[in-house]
């Protein structure tokens, strides 16, 4: 019988620090806290390193180049106003300078910063900083590291694809954390370059991982300066809905992870009488 897997494509920049065996007897250097994200990430790790050979990578869409800076034809007003609206309501922002941080946010920002130091004296350059960023996290802080460039997929009506720069789970609190490293966004510039042009991106990261592993999620978007701390089933909507209000034929990119958004909320609110 022919098989129709495909060879599955190199994944260049793989940096797996799951130690996972081809028993499966131990990984990383704690206890996961969801079998399937452990089942995830052998499949990425010992047994395809990288993404799996039955994705047809000629018929995915890729979420970062499809889903980051997307939100086109904004001008400078229109996004300070959607990101105060979202930093008001749905996103919570920490900078350096602010008192009470999450500590995964303190390590954060303190690697960002460390990293930013390396290419100002040119010790590394300015594409390294994102290996820079998983190698250090894996140095320093083995107790939440989990894995750095982990590769997801989703299947809908199109299958999407991704990496996740920083995948961490904080022991103390049962959090599972998506991660991405925004060296060349701006937390308060509300130009062109400014963090929610890529909160898209980072929701639909979360919300695959939040399919694969049913766990207590959230997200964080970095760099020296700030973080930006979100839930990813809480950004979409709000974003689609003022896109709306500034172009009323706005279609958006991520309209099947919108939905798969409400879809869960109904699903909860209908079958369990809860809130999402």
């Amino acid at each position: 019988m022919k098989s129709n897997l495909k060879e599955s494509r190199p994944y260049v920049n793989r940096i797996i620090k799951p130690k996972i065996t081809m028993e499966g007897k131990y990984i990383a250097y704690h206890s996961l806290p969801n079998p399937d994200l452990y089942n995830h990430l052998e499949v990425v790790g010992d047994m395809f390193k990288g993404f799996p050979s039955w994705i047809d990578f000629d018929n995915t869409i890729a979420i970062e180049r499809n889903f980051n800076k997307k939100l086109k034809g904004l001008k400078e007003g229109s996004r300070r106003t959607l990101s105060q609206k979202l930093l008001n309501t749905v996103i919570e922002q920490y900078t350096k300078a602010d008192e009470g941080r999450l500590k995964i946010v303190d390590v954060l920002l303190q690697t960002a910063t460390a990293v930013k130091w390396m290419v100002t004296n040119e010790l590394i350059t300015q594409p390294q900083a994102h290996e820079a960023i998983i190698s250090i996290m894996n140095l320093n802080e083995p107790g939440r590291f989990i894995g750095g460039e982990v590769p997801v997929w989703i299947e809908m009506k199109n299958m999407y694809t991704g990496a996740i720069d920083l995948l961490l789970f904080d022991p103390e609190t049962k959090t599972l954390y998506v991660v991405d490293y925004k060296p060349d966004l701006a937390y308060n510039s509300f130009l062109d370059n400014e963090y929610v042009v890529s909160v898209p991106q980072l929701a639909a990261y979360g919300l695959i991982m939040e399919e694969i592993a049913d766990v207590n999620l959230m997200c964080i978007m970095f760099n020296d300066e700030a973080a930006w701390v979100l839930n990813p089933n809480d950004v979409l909507a709000p974003i689609d809905a003022f896109m709306l209000t500034t172009d009323s034929s706005w279609t958006s990119p991520w309209l099947e992870f919108s939905n798969l958004v409400a879809y869960k909320k109904q699903f909860w609110a209908r079958f369990l009488h809860r809130e999402f």
